[in-house]
C-alpha cells in the first residue's frame, strides 16, 4: 500500500484527479479496517492538498509578480516616452534659440558696422567743423586782443589827461571818428570789391553799417548808456533793403518801442539783427515779389527776448538757410553767446528766429 501511495506521488497527473486518488485510497483503507493504512491516506490527503493549496498561492503570486512586472514595465515605457518627448521638444527649442541667436549676433554685426561708418564720417565732419571755429575763435581772439588794447590805450591816456567832462566830449569825438572812419571803409569796399563777389562784399558792408549805426546812435545820444533800440533798428533794416535793392518789395514791421540799451550790448545786437535781416532778403523771397519782415523786442525783468519772423519759404533743405558751417551762422552764434543767450529757429512756411539773452552790463531801462 506504501509502495502504492509513493507511486500515486510520483505520477505527474492532474492535481484534481490525484486527490480524489488519494481520497479513494483513505475511503478503501476505512472500509477494510486498516487503520495505518488509512492513517497514512489520510495524511498523504492533507499534505497533498496542503501541497496544492501552496502551488496555487504560488501560482497567484507569481501571476501577481508578471503582472507586477508587466505593469511596471508598462510605466517605464511610458515614462521614457515621455522623457523622450521633453527631450524632443528640449531641442526643438534650442534649436529655435540658436537660430534667434544667430539672427541676433548677424544684427549686432550689422549694426556694429553700420555705426563704425556712421562714428567714421562723424569724426570727419567734427574735424572740419574743429578746424574751422578754430580759424574763426584764432580771428575773433585776434580782434578781441587788439580791442583790448586799444581800450586800455584809450582808458590811460583819458584817466591822465582828462577830468570827466573831458573824458565825455572824447568819448563822443572817437565815436563820430569811428563812425567816419567806418564809412571811409564802407566806400572803399564798394570801390574795390572784386568782379563775382558782390554778395561777400555787401554782406561786410552791412555789418560796417551795424557798427557804424551804434556809434552814430552813442554820439547822438551823448553816451553809451540808454540808446533808444526802435530807430535804431528802423535805420538798420533800412540800410540792408537798399544795399539789395529791395526796399520797394519787402517791408519791415519793428516793435521795440520804449526799449533802451547799453552800447557795448547794442552792438552784437546789432550784427545779429542784421545778420538774420540780410539772410531773410536773400534767401526767404526767392521767387517772391513782396513780402514782410516783422522784428519784436521787449524786455521782461531784465531778460530780453529778440524774435524776427518772415512769410518767405521757410527752411527747406533746397533754402540754403540754416547752414551751421557757413561764416554768417557761425557769427550769430558768437554774436548770441556774447549776449548770454541762444538762437532758436522754427517754422515751414515762414522762418521764426527767437534769442533770449541777458546781457552784463546794467539792467535795461525804459527809454524815454
Amino acid at each position: 500500500m506504501m509502495n502504492l501511495a509513493s507511486g500515486l506521488f510520483d505520477l505527474t497527473i492532474c492535481p484534481d484527479l490525484q486527490l480524489e486518488l488519494l481520497r479513494t485510497r483513505y475511503e478503501l483503507a476505512l472500509a477494510r479496517h486498516d487503520d495505518e493504512a488509512a492513517l497514512h491516506g489520510l495524511q498523504g490527503l492533507y499534505n497533498a492538498e496542503d501541497s496544492f493549496k501552496r502551488a496555487e498561492s504560488n501560482m497567484v503570486l507569481a501571476g501577481m509578480q508578471v503582472m507586477y512586472e508587466l505593469e511596471k514595465k508598462d510605466q517605464l515605457n511610458s515614462d521614457l516616452a515621455i522623457e523622450n518627448k521633453e527631450k524632443e521638444a528640449t531641442i526643438e527649442e534650442q534649436r529655435i534659440s540658436n537660430r534667434l541667436l544667430l539672427f541676433i549676433v548677424l544684427l549686432f554685426v550689422g549694426l556694429t558696422v553700420a555705426l563704425f561708418f556712421i562714428a567714421r564720417m562723424n569724426i570727419r565732419t567734427a574735424r572740419r567743423s574743429r578746424l574751422k571755429t578754430a580759424l574763426i575763435q584764432r580771428q575773433k581772439d585776434e580782434n578781441h586782443a587788439k580791442n583790448l588794447e586799444l581800450q586800455r590805450q584809450n582808458m590811460r591816456l583819458a584817466e591822465a589827461l582828462m577830468s570827466d567832462e573831458q573824458k565825455d566830449i572824447v568819448i563822443k569825438e572817437i565815436h563820430h571818428r569811428v563812425k567816419n572812419n567806418m564809412q571811409v571803409i564802407e566806400s572803399l569796399f564798394a570801390i574795390q570789391a572784386p568782379e563775382g563777389s558782390n554778395r561777400a562784399w555787401k554782406e561786410a558792408q552791412g555789418r560796417l553799417k551795424a557798427m557804424a549805426l551804434v556809434h552814430e546812435a552813442t554820439h547822438k545820444v551823448g553816451g553809451e548808456e540808454s540808446i533808444p533800440v526802435q530807430p535804431h533798428f528802423e535805420e538798420l533794416a533800412r540800410n540792408a533793403l537798399v544795399a539789395y535793392g529791395c526796399h520797394d518789395r519787402i517791408s519791415v514791421f519793428i516793435d521795440a518801442h520804449r526799449i533802451a540799451m547799453h552800447a557795448a550790448d547794442l552792438m552784437p545786437l546789432s550784427l545779429l539783427v542784421n545778420e538774420l535781416i540780410t539772410n531773410a532778403i536773400k534767401y526767404a523771397f526767392e521767387d517772391r515779389e513782396t513780402g514782410s519782415i516783422r522784428i519784436g523786442l521787449r524786455n521782461t525783468d531784465g531778460t530780453m527776448e529778440l524774435t524776427l519772423s518772415d512769410d518767405g519759404i521757410g527752411m527747406g533743405p533746397s533754402t540754403g538757410r540754416g547752414e551751421l558751417d557757413s561764416i554768417g551762422t557761425g557769427l550769430m552764434h558768437s554774436l548770441a553767446q556774447q549776449l548770454n543767450g541762444r538762437m532758436i529757429y522754427s517754422g515751414s512756411s515762414g522762418t521764426t528766429v527767437r534769442l533770449v539773452f541777458t546781457p552784463d552790463r546794467m539792467e535795461q531801462r525804459l527809454a524815454s
